[in-house]
């Protein structure tokens, strides 16, 4: 386990029932995870340690795990299983759920039946109506003999939400829907896992649940009344997409829309009037509805009835859609999209219990839209008059929360049980001896005008700086004699104490000075070192940086003259010193970039002694080796060794290698951008192509400081040609993540005229989304544009990405022959890829 100052303390506990043993794990804040089955082996990786008693699960769930293994400082935990096993999981806030499911479970037993109610005047009217005589089936309540088991998978993409269920056999099915309830009926009973659409995966549906009959079963979905359904066969498979909502997305809960729906079964020959012998509703609404007022069925044999809400009055325990608003617990994950033709700024931060989202531009915003789109996470939204800006206060439910993303010019709020905080800081510095004069400076690229704003509640005044970058904020208060800078998620949030303080943004940032001067002390040298040692952090080595000093001054004609000497000065030894010889020949070849002749030396070493997998230096080498030719996934199996565990060098060659083969690339480039320093002593042909991975890293998670700084670095190394296209490549993304769309788009522009292949290509499908973004090409201008890389650039995952994203583009300007030709193209050309599959489903 990871040590105690480092790890999180989680809790864990497990259940069995129905062949599926749950994990579920509690940590003190939301964390990313992923999960998988390998080698009979149950692999869990969060992004941050773990610290607790895990080995107690494997006691209570001995059919399903044996005790798990700890690894990667406590981010890995590795449980063994029993059998061949399938997996779900899904997240909750910060309550991590691990499901084994077992294929085949062995029949599940009805539970113990009760004598129902003597049934009123109007049931037993009711049913005698019928041509069949029905028996309600309350939710949860399956009949026995039930072993199929049906899997879930979902897909996001931009225009729906996908659903597909994985039968084994084929089986018939019809889809319906009436308002904000869409139901998918299946003519065979099974056990279907809905876990996947009640985890908040996809934003088209509020949750979903499952009513088993005896030849029959029934999913009801909560969609938005607005949202249609697409559905087809692929196999024995069957595909539902829910399409975008036109208005605002009105979904409820599921458990607010059906909490107790029933599917109307053929039950056996028995009286209508004496519906005895009902099975026992596991819930006491969902008992009580059933008791009094059973269903009839008016169709075929197993046709559902309308799943209708629970007749509160008549129930007299509470349903669980009654709960308090203010129960972090029952409020689903929302999201509120706000939509711009122009790049706009923004603020985010809490002050007493309100939450304000300020934009630098005015515009009129359709609250019930928002309101709609926030379900039950937010109870109140106002907009605040103002001339200069547009101002929201929002009440959220109690530990509800946004996190910020952009889509183009859009900026999406994503509400969940999280803490409101900045992804990177906004650094403030106090500057007394400056030439204006006495000022706090705020350094950040891109920032708004000063917004003043009358906090009512509160009853003080505010000034406040919004900015582009996205997730910018500040920390922490900082408290001065003549005012205070507040915590934000995104901008700058100022408390004046005087009446003259100037708040004025600049090219590099924003300066806050006075006329009366502020009364600010400078820093000492030691209390300036103690501020930078949290982010000063020393990085453990394999190899030691001095390793490559000599190949770091080597001049570009003198590789040939070196190696020649190498080897003539390794032909003359024996023994011991000949072997050392041969590593020394290895490193050589590869710090100059020649990966397949330092990967054969390496062979060579090992032939002569087996054993030399056990040395750290050599087993770092022969991963590093195979990532720079390329095959990713066998570096991985050599740098996910335990002996490589403990230092920081060879955590950063996996976590590279992890990004390549695009395996568990968020932490993976979590990880390398933090431990980015460590390609900095490299010779420059390892320098530079690790340098880019890097700073691609660290784009990918939005560090945007951290990209920027990588690219100094490797803007140093006097770059050739094709790198310079590679760099202002990652330059454009940069600036596009900063929300310099217009610097962005320049760079891209250069880039196309460069020499790098590949570079040109990405260059022209990053400018065409970008412009297509901003409504600034239509979509026959993007086609025409990706069309003539079809011969610019061929073969691969960049094909494959080019093709699926020309179909999608022509079936959306209504050109179907040539969208399908397209994407039959992508899925036959490509049937290895991942996302082949997915492919033949849009095609239809």
């Amino acid at each position: 386990m990871a040590p105690a100052a480092m790890a999180d303390p989680v809790t864990a506990r497990g259940s069995d029932r129905d062949g599926i043993a749950r994990i579920v794990f509690t940590w003190p804040s939301p964390v990313p995870f992923v999960a998988r089955v390998q080698n009979r082996q149950l692999v869990i990786q969060f992004a941050r340690p773990a610290e607790g008693n895990f080995s107690g699960l494997a006691r209570g769930l001995s059919k399903y795990i044996r005790a798990p293994r700890s690894q990667n400082g406590g981010r890995t935990l590795v449980f063994p299983l029993r059998g061949e096993f399938d997996l779900n999981y899904f997240s909750r806030g910060r309550t991590v759920v691990i499901e084994v499911v077992d294929p085949t479970p062995p029949p599940a037993t009805a539970e113990k039946p009760a004598a129902a109610p003597k049934p009123t005047r109007q049931a037993a009217t009711s049913s005698s109506t019928a041509k069949t005589p029905t028996t309600p089936v309350p939710a949860g309540a399956p009949p026995a003999k039930v072993s199929e088991r049906v899997a879930v998978r979902t897909g996001e993409h931009p225009t729906y939400g996908r659903i597909v269920f994985d039968w084994k056999k084929r089986v018939e099915y019809k889809v319906a829907k009436q308002g904000n309830l869409a139901t998918v009926t299946f003519q065979r009973p099974a056990n279907i896992g809905i876990a996947p659409l009640n985890s908040n995966r996809l934003a088209n549906i509020r949750g979903a649940n499952a009513q088993i009959g005896s030849n029959s079963t029934v999913v009801g979905l909560s969609v938005a009344s607005t949202s249609r359904l697409k559905h087809f066969r692929s196999g024995s498979k069957i595909v539902v997409d829910v399409l975008n909502p036109t208005g605002g997305n009105d979904a409820p809960p599921i458990a607010k829309l059906a909490p107790a729906a029933q599917v109307a079964v053929k039950s056996p020959e028995k009286p209508a009037e004496k519906p005895a012998g009902k099975p026992v509703a596991k819930t006491a609404a969902s008992s009580q509805n059933a008791a009094t007022k059973p269903a009839t069925a008016k169709s075929g044999k197993g046709a559902p009835v309308a799943l209708k809400p629970a007749n509160v009055a008549s129930t007299t325990a509470p349903a669980a859609a009654s709960s308090p608003p203010s129960a972090p617990g029952n409020v689903q994950a929302v999201s509120l999209r706000l939509d711009w033709r122009a790049p706009v700024a923004a603020a985010v931060f809490r002050r007493a219990g309100n939450l304000w989202i300020i934009f630098d531009k005015p515009t009129k915003i359709d609250l019930a839209k928002l309101k709609a789109q926030g379900g039950n996470a937010l109870r109140s939204i106002q907009q605040v008059p103002s001339n200069r800006a547009t101002i929201l206060r929002l009440r959220t439910v109690v530990g509800i929360n946004p996190s910020l993303r952009r889509d183009g010019l859009a900026w999406i709020f994503d509400f969940k049980k999280q803490p409101l905080k900045s992804q990177t800081p906004i650094d403030v510095k106090s500057q007394p001896s400056s030439p204006a004069g006495a000022r706090l400076f705020a350094s950040v690229a891109e920032s708004g005008g000063a917004i003043p704003l009358r906090d009512s509640e509160v009853g003080d005044n505010l000034v406040v700086v919004p900015v582009i970058p996205l997730a910018h904020g500040i920390t922490r208060n900082f408290n001065y004699p003549q005012l205070n800078i507040l915590p934000s998620a995104q901008g700058i949030v100022i408390k004046p104490n005087i009446d003259d303080l100037r708040v004025r943004s600049i090219q590099q940032g924003v300066e806050l000075t006075a006329s009366s001067k502020l009364v600010l002390t400078p820093l000492t040298t030691k209390v300036a070192a103690n501020a930078k040692l949290g982010s000063i952090q020393s990085l453990s080595r394999i190899f030691k940086p001095d390793t490559w000093r000599k190949m770091r001054r080597q001049k570009p004609g003198e590789f040939y003259e070196l190696r020649r000497a190498k080897l003539d000065e390794l032909s003359q030894t024996t023994g011991a010193e000949k072997q050392k010889g041969r590593m020394g020949l290895a490193l050589f070849l590869f710090g100059n970039g020649y990966g397949y002749e330092a990967n054969g030396v390496l062979k060579v070493i090992k032939a002569t002694n087996p054993d030399i997998e056990s040395n750290r230096q050599y087993r770092l080498l022969r991963g590093a080796t195979d990532f720079l030719m390329g095959r990713y996934d066998e570096a991985l199996k050599i740098l996910k060794h335990p002996s490589l565990d403990d230092t920081d060098e060879s955590k950063y060659w996996r976590a590279a290698a992890n990004v390549a083969a695009g395996e568990d690339v968020l932490n993976a480039a979590q990880f390398m951008s933090d431990k980015g320093s460590i390609f900095r002593p490299y010779p420059r042909a390892i320098k530079m192509e690790l340098g880019m991975l890097t700073t691609e890293a660290a784009i990918i998670i939005g560090d945007i400081k951290a990209g920027a700084k990588y690219l100094g670095v490797l803007a140093e190394e006097d770059p050739k040609l094709n790198e310079i296209d590679q760099l202002a490549l990652l330059e454009g993304m940069l600036k596009q993540l900063s929300g310099d769309f217009t610097g962005a788009i320049t760079a891209w522009e250069e880039v196309e005229k460069g020499e790098h292949r590949p570079s040109k290509a990405n260059a022209v499908i990053l400018r065409s989304d970008l412009l297509l973004s901003m409504r600034k090409i239509k979509e026959k201008d993007a086609i025409e544009n990706l069309e003539k890389l079809r011969f610019a650039w061929r073969g691969g995952g960049f094909e494959f990405a080019l093709l699926r994203k020309l179909g999608r583009l022509y079936l959306d300007v209504g050109d179907y022959p040539n969208g399908l030709r397209t994407l039959r193209a992508a899925a036959s050309y490509f049937r290895g890829n991942p996302d082949a599959g997915a492919v033949t489903q849009e095609m239809t």
